[in-house]
């Protein structure tokens, strides 16, 4: 009697979840590595297209203020420090959508910083028509105002303009400068350099005598480098502005449409790994790794509208300049060509190359702050 009911409870803790305390790293490992790809995979696709949508925003050429007071005679110049150009990007958490070992969709912020920093030039031609440039940077430097997962970028911009005054400003009758510029942008954006942090992720094993069991496995996944991305992006702008001149306040707004080409892409080798430490609340030991070279890139995103509005301070030959845009972007040509690594994202996730493989507009905010000398 005692050896049958002894029988009956070995077979009960077979078959209840607790019975898969016996699992081990090798029981879950291909799952974990499946995943870990998966992830991994899934960030390289959906970082570029973020990439492409967003960082057109800061491309156009914006350092020429209310443009009022360069002589239409011509002789005149400027020069200034672009003190702080910097865009506020959403769906930026959704770069992180749908992984689950990498969880970076709760490591990134749903709304991204992208400050730079540079210095402007100007020069008046006569008859009304002037030509500028801006010229911004960013030393390489974590972006992400979140503890713990590092976003380093660096990058370089140039645009080269040029505008025509069509009118002086006369009281209440404003000033319109019609503007063309075209602009250059490279840069690079490395994602948890050598990033640790926990994982709890759902298992299915096949339990002896009970069939396929759920069971959580625990560990620690970490990048070896970090997720590398870069882009060279070309932009040409057209633009209207209105301006006027109120003694030392000059206001202005305009309406600006940009053309985009060019192409983000990831394409180094991607390599992470992750730790079983834990399967079912037993402790174990494993690792499972990823090594893989996943290349991808998409086009520019190529449409930009951008309104705007902004004032000169202007204190003799000072001006101090203020300017703030909404860009919106849209992206309707998509690189859809991802060969099997498209396999790792769901298509029922609100991702950015799920959304883009049909038009889709996202959005920036672009605030920035200049000094000019005008002689």
């Amino acid at each position: 009697m005692k050896r049958s009911l002894l029988s009956s409870i070995l077979l009960l803790a077979l078959a209840i979840p607790g019975g898969a305390a016996a699992q081990t790293a090798a029981d879950v490992g291909p799952q974990i590595q499946n995943q870990l790809g998966s992830d991994v995979k899934s960030i390289v696709l959906n970082m570029p297209v973020w990439m492409a949508s967003h960082v057109p925003a800061m491309m156009p050429w914006s350092g020429n203020g209310a443009g009022i007071d360069m002589d239409r005679d011509g002789g005149d110049f400027s020069i200034g420090l672009n003190l702080a150009k910097i865009g506020v990007m959403n769906q930026f958490s959704s770069v992180g959508a749908g992984t689950q070992l990498v969880d970076l969709e709760s490591l990134l912020p749903g709304v991204f910083p992208w400050p730079q920093f540079g210095i402007n030039l100007g020069l008046s031609l006569g008859a009304g028509f002037e030509i500028g440039a801006d010229i911004m940077f960013l030393p390489e430097l974590d972006l992400n105002p979140a503890d713990g997962l590092t976003v380093n970028a660096e990058f370089f911009q140039a645009a080269v303009g040029i505008g025509w005054r069509i009118n002086k400003p006369d009281g209440a009758l404003p000033t319109f400068f019609l503007s063309a510029s075209g602009s250059i942008y490279h840069g690079n954006l490395e994602v948890g350099v050598n990033h640790r942090a926990p994982y709890s992720y759902d298992s299915v094993v096949d339990v002896p005598g009970s069939g396929p069991q759920t069971v959580t496995t625990e560990g620690e996944w970490q990048f070896d480098g970090g997720p590398d991305f870069n882009w060279t992006f070309y932009q040409v702008n057209v633009e209207l502005r209105m301006a006027w001149d109120l003694e030392v306040f000059r206001p202005y707004f305009g309406l600006g449409v940009g053309f985009t080409f060019g192409e983000a892409s990831s394409g180094a080798l991607f390599s992470a790994q992750a730790s079983i430490d834990r399967v079912a609340g037993q402790p174990t030991s494993g690792t499972e790794g990823f090594a893989e070279q996943v290349n991808y890139s998409t086009p520019a995103a190529q449409y930009l509208f951008r309104p705007l509005l902004g004032f000169d301070i202007v204190a003799g030959i000072v001006a101090i300049n203020l300017q703030l845009e909404l860009s919106l972007i849209q992206h309707d040509n998509l690189n859809t060509n991802v060969g099997d690594a498209a396999d790792s994202l769901d298509p029922t996730q609100d991702v950015p190359f799920n959304k883009a493989r049909e038009a889709t507009t996202a959005a920036a905010f672009v605030g920035s702050l200049g000094l000019r000398f005008q002689f």
